[in-house]
C-alpha cells in the first residue's frame, strides 16, 4: 500500500491493471484513482465536470501514473456503456471497476421532484448496473473486480435523503446480488 500523498510506489502490485473509477473528479472517487495508480494500474477517470478530472488526472500524471480522462454523464445509460467500449477498445479490457459517482440533495421528501429523483437512482444505482453489465464480457474470460461505493444510507434510511437512500439500499441489494451470481466466476 501506498503511503499517504507520498506518490512513493509501495508495491506496484496493480501493475499491468486497467481500472475504471467513476467520480474521480474530487473526494472518494479522486482518492481511489490516486491510490490505484500509485499501485501502478492505468487509470480511467470519468465525471461529468472535466476542470476537476484533469486536476486529478495532473495529480496521477505529477505522481508518474498513467491515466485517461473522459467526461460522461452517468444519467445516460448509453454514455455508460460507450464509455466502456471505448475502454474496453483502447485497453482491451478492465480489471477493476470501481462505482464510485454518486449525488446527494437534502430535500423533504414534500419538496423532491421526479426529476431529482430519476437523476439520483439513475447515477447512484442504474450506472452501476450499466457500468458493471458493460465490463462483464471482458471480466469473464480475465476475471476482475467490481467495486460499488455505497454508504451508511444503504442500511438506515435518514430525513431529507428518500431518494439517496433509496438509491444506495438498491445498491447493497445489487452488488449481493452481483456477488453471489459471479463468485464462480472468478470476479470478486
Amino acid at each position: 500500500m501506498c503511503l499517504p500523498c507520498t506518490g512513493i510506489r509501495m508495491s506496484g502490485r496493480l501493475s499491468r491493471r486497467i481500472v475504471v473509477v467513476t467520480g474521480a473528479g474530487r473526494g472518494l472517487g479522486r482518492a481511489i484513482a490516486l491510490g490505484m495508480a500509485r499501485e501502478g494500474a492505468t487509470v480511467w477517470i470519468c465525471a461529468r465536470t472535466k476542470p476537476e478530472l484533469e486536476e486529478t488526472a495532473s495529480r496521477i500524471r505529477k505522481e508518474g501514473g498513467v491515466v485517461e480522462v473522459r467526461t460522461v454523464d452517468l444519467v445516460d445509460a448509453g454514455a455508460c456503456s460507450d464509455f466502456i467500449s471505448n475502454v474496453l477498445i483502447v485497453a482491451g479490457r478492465v480489471d477493476v471497476l470501481v462505482n464510485n459517482a454518486a449525488v446527494l440533495d437534502l430535500l423533504p421528501i414534500d419538496q423532491l421532484d421526479q426529476k431529482l429523483w430519476d437523476q439520483t437512482l439513475a447515477i447512484n444505482l442504474t450506472a452501476p448496473f450499466v457500468l458493471s453489465k458493460s465490463v462483464l464480457p471482458s471480466m469473464l474470460t480475465t476475471g476482475g473486480s467490481i467495486i460499488n461505493v455505497s454508504s451508511r444510507a444503504g442500511a438506515a434510511g435518514f430525513a431529507n435523503e428518500a431518494a439517496y437512500c433509496s438509491s444506495k439500499f438498491g445498491l447493497e441489494g445489487f452488488t449481493r446480488a452481483l456477488a453471489v451470481e459471479l463468485s464462480e466466476c472468478g470476479i470478486s
